[in-house]
């Protein structure tokens, strides 16, 4: 209650009153993560750097702004393979300056596509066109350089081509590449597990493969941890992030307080549920208490992939920014609002505070329909709620 009278403050432009409504629901155990960042950004507006870093101190880690200052940073190739979005793929693998290898065969597999993609966001592709130029590619490599450029290959396959006759096939064949290369780069087993985890549907299939890689590991449960927070950023259904579940409870019951493991647990249910907040809390907690570098980073890719994963869900594809009106804006900008604040805010007070609230976000959102700062689809820090941003800057993950 304290909490939507400090955002209802903000609104009215009640900047003093909104701050110490805010801050006081905050304290007083408030867990909208909205709140928070209102709050953040009110402060910001007002000038006040230190109460703002106060608030960050304070309220920060439950609302995962867990060290706002540092980086993540994601390949370009795996990048753009986790929008699972083909135009946006598709836009960005054209667009990209990386001479990767993983990049050159993602790069091939948009060439070799023929046709829009269909209802689910597939699309045809040209098998002879692909094959031929990935072999040829896969040949001048090392075969260090071949693990990431065949998982490259066969995340395009898996998660953007159709299941036309022949392509089936064509995931198992190389993903029998990375069997090959086992026993000269270790690094190709864990990279086939993931890929394995997207292809199959039934889990039981993956209990003896996965557990023959997990005995040879120092850190069992960390490796299925990290198997997991990579297959997570290419599924496209529930169903597909569950498929490691029965797994991660087995090695939680051995490590019940491991930070990664718990996370890794978290992202087998959807971001807006309770059980993954509080698996994804619980973790937090322990790997802030222990120090653990490598879990507070797992933790901070997550809340970007979240951030980058929200935002990409509202905005027009691509391709029909050319048709994109004011009708169509204002859509978004309602389906928008009612995703972050519908089930917090009762039914009457939205649809009252819904035109300030859409002019708020349309004085901060960069020009879609005229195609102007085209690069930069992050929100400013006007509208309560942040739009998708965290706090500490834009809602894009930066890119290597």
């Amino acid at each position: 209650m304290i909490g939507r009278h400090g955002l209802l403050a903000v609104l009215n432009q009640r900047t003093d009153e909104a701050i110490q409504l805010l801050t006081q629901a905050l304290e007083q155990g408030c867990r909208y993560r909205e709140v928070y960042i209102v709050l953040v950004n009110t402060l910001k507006q007002a000038g006040d750097s230190e109460a703002v870093l106060d608030a960050r101190r304070r309220f920060g880690k439950k609302f995962g702004d867990l060290n706002p200052e540092a980086d993540v940073n994601l390949l370009p190739w795996v990048d753009a393979l986790s929008t699972r979005n083909y135009p946006l793929f598709s836009s960005l693998v054209e667009d990209s300056s990386d001479r990767s290898s993983p990049m050159q065969a993602c790069q091939i597999f948009v060439e070799a596509v023929e046709g829009e993609p269909n209802s689910g966001g597939n699309v045809s592709l040209n098998q002879k066109q692909a094959t031929t130029a990935w072999d040829q590619l896969l040949k001048t490599l090392s075969a260090k350089e071949q693990v990431p450029t065949v998982q490259a290959i066969a995340l395009c396959l898996i998660t953007f081509a159709k299941r036309e006759k022949g392509i089936v096939a064509l995931i198992t064949n190389y993903m029998a590449k990375l069997i090959e290369l086992w026993e000269q780069q270790p690094e190709a087993r864990p990279a086939y597990l993931v890929l394995l985890a997207l292809k199959e549907r039934d889990p039981k299939k993956l209990q003896t493969p996965v557990h023959l890689y997990l005995v040879t590991q120092p850190q069992p449960g960390n490796a299925l941890a990290q198997i997991q927070l990579e297959v997570r950023r290419y599924t496209k259904t529930v169903l597909q992030d569950q498929i490691l579940r029965s797994l991660l409870d087995e090695y939680l019951k051995r490590e019940p307080q491991n930070p990664l493991l718990l996370l890794a647990k978290a992202t087998t249910y959807p971001p807006n549920t309770e059980q993954y907040e509080n698996l994804k809390q619980q973790g937090f907690e322990i790997a802030r208490r222990l120090q653990d570098a490598k879990a507070l980073q797992a933790f901070r890719e997550e809340e970007a992939f979240l951030t980058v994963d929200a935002a990409q869900q509202f905005l027009p594809n691509l391709g029909d920014l050319e048709n994109f009106g004011m009708g169509d804006m204002d859509e978004m900008l309602e389906n928008m609002i009612r995703s972050m604040f519908g089930n917090k805010i009762p039914p009457a007070d939205l649809k009252r505070m819904m035109p300030d609230l859409k002019r708020m976000m349309m004085n901060e959102m960069p020009n879609l329909v005229d195609g102007d700062d085209d690069d930069d689809f992050g929100f400013g820090s006007g509208f309560p709620g942040g739009g998708f941003s965290p706090p500490g800057g834009s809602s894009r993950r930066k890119r290597r």
